[in-house]
């Protein structure tokens, strides 16, 4: 397995190595729901490496098939690395960014601290 179950800010994790193969489809998804539900996960976070272009074509499908199902199975997502060449060539890509970051489902963030400032999301609901 290429990932380890931490605990960030009081919320229980799934944490994806930088190195491993790409989320490409979306039975990939099942694979991590079933890895986040024995971790007793709340968040999974998918460095922004282990996604392929295609993630970031919002005409492929692939980005929302994929958040789709963590959704629907009740994890929260957290995209992590720099994604601002994406978000220059894309209105619609920005878009999804734009409004997922501000919601408590899925968030692109640069950073682990980043990260560590959206997690009271979570962990207020937790309480």
């Amino acid at each position: 397995m290429t990932a380890e179950c931490v605990e960030r800010e009081g919320v229980r994790c799934v944490q994806l190595f930088d190195q491993g193969p790409l989320l490409s489809r979306g039975g990939d998804a099942a694979e991590w729901i079933s890895f986040a539900s024995n971790c007793d996960a709340e968040l999974l976070v998918i460095p922004r490496n282990r996604l392929p272009e295609g993630f970031f074509d919002l005409r492929s499908g692939l980005a929302g098939e994929l958040l789709q199902k963590f959704v629907t199975y009740g994890l929260h997502i957290a995209i992590l690395g720099d994604v601002s060449n994406e978000i220059a060539g894309s209105r619609s890509f920005a878009s999804l960014v734009l409004e997922s970051n501000r919601g408590d489902r899925c968030w692109f963030v640069k950073n682990p601290e980043e990260l560590s400032s959206q997690l009271h999301k979570i962990a207020d609901r937790s309480r």
